[in-house]
Parts: C-alpha cells; structure tokens; sequence
C-alpha cells in the first residue's frame, strides 16, 4: 500500500517491529513501518500517527517544532482519527 502526502509517495508496510514499537516513519525512505503484532484495532490509530510524521517532513516543519512537540501533535492526530472513525461507524483493521 502507498500513501500520496503532498505530492510525495510513502510506502506503508506492515511487518513485525520491536515489541515495543508499534509504528515508524522513515522520512528519508518515504517509508511507514506498521508492527504486524498489534491488535487490528489500532491499526489505523497507528498508522494515522505516523503519517502525521510524514506530514511535518513533507510541509517541512520537522525542524521548526522540537521532537517532543511533534510526537504530542501526532498523538493528538491519532485520538482525532480514532474519534472521526467511531463517530462514522467504520471499522478498520490490517
């Protein structure tokens, strides 16, 4: 699966990660890495978390923020989509 973020194609992959780690965003390699061992229910909220990254890089505002600004506006990101989803009903999953 890719993703178009302003123009720029990401390749979104679903593979086993760290067990800590349940998503990450290559920025360099236009790459988005989802752990195949969370649950089907986070998925989108994962995935939604890190094309959150993507975009900071592609808008280029990653090196305006601090790194730790940025991971609270993506956690944001991903309780908004969560709450977009259940409000329309969708169910999603790998």
């Amino acid at each position: 699966m890719s993703i178009n973020i302003k123009g720029a194609k990401y390749k979104v992959k679903i593979k086993p990660l760290d067990q800590n780690t349940a998503g990450l965003c290559y920025r360099d390699r236009k790459e988005i890495h989802i752990n195949s061992e969370i649950p089907k229910n986070d998925f989108f909220k994962v995935l939604s978390h890190e094309i959150g990254h993507a975009y900071f890089t592609e808008f280029k505002i990653d090196h305006i923020i601090s790194d730790e600004m940025e991971e609270f506006i993506c956690l944001m990101l991903e309780d908004y989509a969560q709450t977009i989803l259940e409000i329309s009903g969708k169910k999603w999953g790998k």
